[in-house]
C-alpha cells in the first residue's frame, strides 16, 4: 500500500512535536514543513526543508498531498482556525494526527486536524469538532461534546456530560465537573477547578471558580505567550 503524503503548517514548538508523533505512524510520508515565508526562520527542522507557504500551493497538489495544521493556541486558537479554514476551502484534507498510545474508543465521532498525543484517555460516547489538540495525560470522560479549534494541555481532565464550546484553552491539570456548559473563547488557567457553567470568553484562574476581570482576549494578551 503507498504511503499518503504529508506536510505540516507550523515551524514552532507544537510543529516539532507533532512531526515526532507523526513518525510513529507508518501510513503516512512525511515531507516537510510550511508557512508564511516572513515566518521562515531556518530552512530545515530535523534535516526537512520549512516551505514557503506560497511555494507549497505551487508545490503540493491536494490531490497527492495532505497536511495537519499545527499552530499554537494565540489568540484563543483564532490563528490555527484561519489557517484551517483557509486550507479546508482550497480544498485540502487535514487528517487527525493520534499518537498510536492513545486510549482512544471505537465510537468517538470526531472531526479532522485534531492531535491527540500519549495517554490521552478518552471515554465512549464522546463528540469532538475539528482542529483540536488534546496533550498527554488529559482525560475526556463520557458523553462529553467538544467544539472546534480548543487546546487541551496535559493532565487536564474533563468529567462527564460536560458540552464544551469553540476556541476554548485549558491549562495544565485544570479540572471540569460534570455536566456542564463552558461557552466559546474560555481560558481555564493551570490547576482551576470548574465547578459553574461558563459564558463566552470567560477567564477561571485558582482558585476553584474564580472568574478573572478581563475577558479571554484580553487576558492572553498580557501572557503574550509565543508558543
Amino acid at each position: 500500500m503507498e504511503k499518503r503524503k504529508i506536510l505540516i503548517f507550523g515551524n514552532g514548538p507544537s510543529a516539532e512535536v507533532v512531526y515526532r508523533i507523526l513518525k510513529k505512524i507508518k501510513r503516512y510520508e512525511f515531507t516537510g514543513f510550511t508557512v508564511d515565508k516572513k515566518y521562515i526562520k531556518k530552512k530545515k527542522i530535523f534535516g526537512y526543508p520549512v516551505f514557503d507557504f506560497k511555494y507549497f500551493l505551487k508545490k503540493f497538489p491536494k490531490k497527492k498531498y495532505d497536511i495537519f495544521i499545527s499552530v499554537g493556541y494565540s489568540n484563543m486558537n483564532s490563528n490555527r482556525e484561519t489557517i484551517y479554514n483557509k486550507l479546508k476551502k482550497l480544498g485540502y484534507n487535514c487528517p487527525n494526527i493520534f499518537d498510536p498510545s492513545a486510549n482512544i474508543p471505537e465510537d468517538l465521532i470526531i472531526g479532522d486536524n485534531n492531535f491527540i498525543m500519549n495517554d490521552v484517555h478518552i471515554h465512549p460516547i464522546v463528540k469532538m469538532g475539528n482542529n483540536n489538540f488534546i496533550w498527554s495525560g488529559s482525560i475526556i470522560s463520557h458523553h462529553v461534546k467538544v467544539g472546534n479549534h480548543c487546546w487541551f494541555t496535559s493532565g487536564s481532565s474533563v468529567a462527564g456530560n460536560t458540552k464544551i464550546g469553540n476556541n476554548c484553552f485549558f491549562g495544565l491539570n485544570s479540572s471540569i465537573i460534570n455536566n456542564i456548559k463552558i461557552g466559546n473563547k474560555c481560558f481555564i488557567g493551570a490547576r482551576s477547578l470548574v465547578s459553574k457553567n461558563l459564558k463566552n470568553k470567560s477567564v477561571v484562574i485558582s482558585p476553584p471558580s474564580t472568574k478573572h476581570k478581563l475577558n479571554s482576549e484580553q487576558f492572553t494578551v498580557l501572557i503574550d505567550n509565543k508558543f
